[in-house]
């Protein structure tokens, strides 16, 4: 399509008048496309009024980089060797080399912004929710308690939250509907409000609810009667031309490029096409949306720099990419009769006071061992684990049972049940060191199945095998999904968390703190990781060009104990390379030399903003917790792991071997580490008022 001439201009205008699209916006981004397809669940696009604002978000989100292209830093890595080349190979601390960072900088910089481009929009906004004006229409969605809620120091209720027209509490599926239901096409947010200023000033972002049909390019034709979503108002064009495009986080259309049919472009985002990789399946998977009732656990997660942890001691282990935070009570349009919990996962850490992680006992004792070897409490840093991670996890079987039971015919179920309860496992070859491969794992079933409409089949499937669960899941997904069940690819995907399922493998997200003085939690609450590690959440790293392997550039891996700094490559570790390091927990320290590596490949290594207050309280009760633990530790009042100790017998024993030795009680303990916290406060500046309590009972 060309563009319109001026006279066809003119009348494009009146036309556009005439229609309702008369609000000037603008969005940024570095794809091209022709029509708006929402790429969350919520099914919002944004818009600004500011176009610098607007150039502030392209390359944010999932698709930082356009699609077919080399991202920015494998542009910009090559021509920074030959500017050092060229420069004779300065050394680092010379100002020669300190020209070279900041000439280096300015060609990232530019490679950030090669296809960075502001479009400007024409959006059709009749009825638009301000959450200060209109929050009367908003409060009847929640509870009174939960409207009174505390939430932060700036923003002391719930209600002074969802008033303040922070994103994070109206980007959900529950909020759009609700508003949608009350006549509302769009609404006001704002990124910020953190301060005073932030929350006075004037609103930042527009999110739309129906931008199919009422967003526009400026140099659209606006033909009378077209409601499509292609953008030029009814004639087919290039984004180039029309001045539009969705950002790559919410939304993407047009021809793909190679880059582009890697990835499936969803309601949840864009998708690892390894959640389900047949071809088959890509419509189901880019159609899922999955139906979540929150809990309200992960509101106003910290956000945490690499910088923050500068001298930290961490451990690290892998980490499915399973949802917490909420109940899954349906997929697509059908509501569960048997909702599933969703507890994760990465932000497993966020909704269980007290632990930072479950796991197997073995897994949780060697971490455990690995902190005690620490001289403070370590930070605990998940790395990601490829999408069919999760099925290990029971949640991913329960949404496909939960499903059969809300979708299939009374005949289905009947076929269901009875090829579940009459599986017997295959079981697998595996090669014997000492001799050929022998078969494992065969001739065994589910135990106590009472069909899928039962309750206590959840609990049957919670207690199988995963050998068996696994087994199970292939053959519900081979003969089921097209008799009304849920595929494999499909259930894998509900149950994930909707921020992870396009990030890379091996990726670090989540912020936790282990108690090394505590004792193992042998009752997590979680049913696929029966024992917990003691600790909490901190908070959450943005996602960056970066991966665990970042931060262990020494460790060995397999066999070969290959150094991995000299072996693996952190952008796109192999699947050999991640399975080596999920071998057991690996431990490191966030150093200097670590930070100016990674920043020198690009990476934001820096505060967002401004730490969290809340960030620094948790930093502050942590150093007066190491204080407590150091006074304890030379008192012989520390506790070890590898033991349980009397409650009133002075004795401990050894969970491994059950061997018994003398140590001071648990009475004693606790009143002696009481005094000690109360004693540390003058230094530490932190009071526990739990310790008083420990005195006092």
């Amino acid at each position: 399509m060309g563009v319109l001439s001026f006279i066809g201009r003119k009348a494009a205008a009146e036309r556009a008048a005439q229609q309702g699209f008369t609000n000037q916006q603008y969005h940024a981004s570095m794809q091209d496309f022709d029509s708006i397809v929402p790429g969350y669940n919520d099914g919002l696009f944004f818009t600004t009024p500011n176009p610098e604002f607007a150039s502030q978000w392209a390359g944010k989100g999932k698709l930082q980089s356009r699609l077919g292209e080399l991202d920015a830093y494998d542009r910009y890595r090559p021509q920074k060797q030959e500017l050092y080349e060229s420069m004779g190979s300065p050394e680092y601390g010379t100002p020669e080399y300190d020209e070279f960072a900041r000439l280096s900088g300015i060609i990232y910089q530019q490679e950030q912004n090669a296809f960075k481009t502001v479009y400007p929009l024409l959006a059709r906004t009749e009825k638009t929710f301000d959450p200060e004006k209109d929050f009367d229409d908003l409060a009847d969605l929640f509870t009174e308690d939960r409207l009174k809620a505390p939430v932060s120091v700036e923003l002391p209720t719930f209600a002074d939250a969802l008033k303040s027209g922070n994103y994070i509490f109206y980007e959900n599926p529950e909020v759009v509907q609700h508003l949608k239901n009350k006549g509302y096409d769009s609404m006001l947010l704002r990124e910020s409000t953190s301060s005073k200023k932030d929350r006075e000033a004037p609103y930042t972002t527009v999110a739309h609810f129906y931008p199919e049909r009422n967003i526009r390019s400026q140099f659209a034709e606006f033909a009378e009667g077209y409601a499509g979503p292609n953008i030029m108002g009814g004639a087919a064009g290039t984004a180039a031309l029309a001045g539009l495009l969705a950002a790559p986080e919410e939304a993407e259309a047009g021809p793909k490029s190679q880059a582009a049919q890697e990835a499936i472009q969803g309601i949840m985002g864009m998708i690892d096409p390894r959640f389900d990789p047949r071809v088959r399946e890509r419509e189901r998977l880019a159609a899922l949306t999955p139906a979540v009732s929150e809990r309200g656990t992960l509101d106003d997660i910290p956000r945490i720099a690499l910088s923050d942890l500068e001298g930290r001691q961490f451990i690290t282990t892998m980490s499915d990419r399973t949802r917490a935070g909420g109940l899954l009570t349906g997929i697509n349009d059908v509501e569960f009769d048997l909702p599933v919990n969703l507890q994760g996962g990465q932000d497993f850490m966020f909704e269980n006071p007290g632990a930072v992680w479950a796991s197997a006992p073995g897994v949780v004792g060697q971490i455990m061992r690995e902190a005690y070897r620490s001289k403070d409490n370590p930070i605990y840093l998940p790395y990601r684990m490829a999408p069919t991670g999760g099925d290990f996890s029971k949640m991913t079987g329960e949404a496909m049972i939960s499903y059969a039971s809300a979708n299939m015919t009374q005949a289905q179920k009947r076929e269901l049940n009875k090829a579940i309860k009459g599986y017997v496992t295959k079981g697998k070859m595996v090669k014997q060191q000492d001799g050929p491969s022998k078969r494992v794992g065969d001739g065994l079933s589910i135990e106590g199945w009472q069909g899928v409409d039962n309750p206590a089949s959840i609990e049957a499937w919670r207690n199988t095998p995963d050998s068996v669960r696994k087994e199970l899941m292939d053959m519900m997904d081979k003969q089921f999904r097209n008799k009304g069940g849920l595929g494999i690819g499909e259930a894998r995907l509900a149950v994930a968390d909707p921020y992870q399922v396009g990030l890379r493998d091996a990726g670090i997200q989540n912020v936790g703190l282990i108690f090394r003085d505590q004792p193992v939690i042998k009752e997590s609450g979680h049913p696929s990781y029966p024992f917990a590690v003691p600790g909490e959440g901190l908070g959450r790293l943005d996602d960056q060009p970066m991966s665990i392997f970042d931060l262990i550039p020494n460790a060995r891996l397999g066999e070969a104990q290959r150094r991995v700094g000299d072996t693996v490559d952190p952008l796109n570790p192999s699947a050999s390379d991640i399975r080596a390091v999920s071998m057991k927990p690996y431990s490191g320290r966030i150093d200097e030399a670590t930070l100016r590596r990674l920043e020198d490949r690009g990476v934001n290594v820096n505060s967002p903003a401004a730490v969290d207050a809340a960030l620094m309280a948790m930093y502050a009760e942590d150093a007066h917790n190491i204080e407590v633990q150091n006074q304890m530790k030379a008192l012989g009042l520390d506790r070890d792991p590898r033991y349980e100790y009397g409650n009133i017998l002075p004795i401990k024993q050894d969970i491994v071997t059950g061997e018994s030795s003398l140590a001071y009680p648990e009475i004693v303990r606790g009143l002696l580490g009481a005094l000690i916290d109360l004693g540390s406060t003058p230094k530490t500046g932190v009071y526990n008022p739990n310790a008083i309590l420990d005195i006092a009972l």
